[in-house]
């Protein structure tokens, strides 16, 4: 899965293929598109879009004909959504992460729970065979779905799935991902900033651990 669409590179889906912005414009956020081309043609263009709300497609009049547009860094904002109070940032790199969660795991659909866990539905170039639906969750905080042998974890502060429990007991932390208990961890799927005032301001902790919970303090190093 290539999480950023880049210069030359343009929609396959033809009936969806007006873009959203296109502009040169950098840094807009909008509702997330239904479309995964919609969603490429958003991130080719520099904006991002928040997983947590849904829209239907902006009809612009514009062409994508001859459009280039230079490819978004890593590190940029690509998805937001809010959790606890604050509206959270995940760059590029994070989507790339959560979507190999999401292939490791061999997923197909999810269905049930919110948006920001659900997102990745339909996600092009993969052809998983599990279908989650909810269940209850072991951990308070956490929301959780069941294929009827395995069960996937979501915590509302990281993006994709961050653990998953066989049938018999065994815990598997998504890849890339390291814990402190069930309270901190690290890994390109945690927020990497937290937009407020119109400004995304970069999330830093000491040691890159990231504390799950109700509070946040931004501690700088």
């Amino acid at each position: 899965m290539r999480p950023i669409l880049c210069e030359g590179e343009r929609p396959q889906n033809r009936g969806t293929e007006r873009f959203w912005i296109a502009t040169a414009n950098a840094g807009f956020f909008v509702d997330s598109p239904m479309a995964w081309s919609d969603r490429y043609a958003l991130w080719s263009a520099g904006g991002a879009f928040r997983i947590d709300r849904r829209s239907l497609p902006v009809h612009l009049e514009c062409s994508p004909d001859g459009l280039r547009m230079p490819c978004p860094q890593p590190s940029s904002a690509a998805v937001m959504a809010e959790a606890f109070g604050e509206l959270w940032a995940y760059s590029h790199r994070a989507v790339f992460q959560a979507a190999t969660a999401w292939k490791t795991w061999n997923v197909s659909q999810v269905w049930g729970l919110p948006l920001w866990a659900t997102w990745f539905n339909g996600i092009p170039e993969w052809s998983g065979t599990d279908v989650y639906y909810p269940c209850p969750s072991p951990f308070e905080g956490l929301w959780a779905a069941t294929n009827g042998e395995a069960r996937l974890l979501w915590h509302p502060q990281l993006l994709g799935p961050c653990w998953k429990i066989a049938g018999s007991g065994v815990y598997e932390s998504a890849p890339g991902l390291a814990w402190e208990g069930m309270e901190r961890c690290r890994g390109e799927q945690v927020p990497s900033g937290i937009l407020r005032s119109g400004v995304i301001e970069p999330v830093v902790h000491t040691g890159g651990w990231f504390p799950l919970g109700l509070t946040h303090e931004n501690r700088r190093l």
